[in-house]
């Protein structure tokens, strides 16, 4: 298994490390479990938009967690926060889809 994920040309994270990349100097920000595992699933989506039921079942139930709706939202804050702490959120950006879900859209 690959343990990176390119996030278009501008990031990359490591499934080993949970680590968020900045790909053009190295620097990078390390993610919670759950934003991770989240995060790896709304890049294989590929622009799709993920539940908060499947966003809960993949960063938390699958592992024996309870999550609410506002685990979801916080989690989505974290990765938010971390995106913007390596100025990628201009090439990145996690879209709330109303009544829907969230998609990440890379460009």
């Amino acid at each position: 298994m690959n343990n990176t994920i390119p996030l278009g040309l501008s990031a990359t994270v490591n499934r080993r490390t949970r680590l968020l990349i900045r790909n053009h100097d190295g620097m990078s920000v390390a993610l919670p479990a759950s934003a991770a595992l989240c995060l790896y699933a709304l890049v294989e989506a590929q622009g799709e938009v993920l539940s908060q039921e499947q966003l809960m079942d993949i960063g938390w139930r699958h592992v024996g967690f309870a999550a609410t709706e506002n685990s979801v939202r916080v989690m989505i804050s974290k990765l938010r926060r971390a995106l913007a702490a390596l100025e990628l959120d201009h090439q990145i950006t996690l879209l709330a889809v109303t009544r829907s879900g969230y998609r990440l859209i890379v460009r």
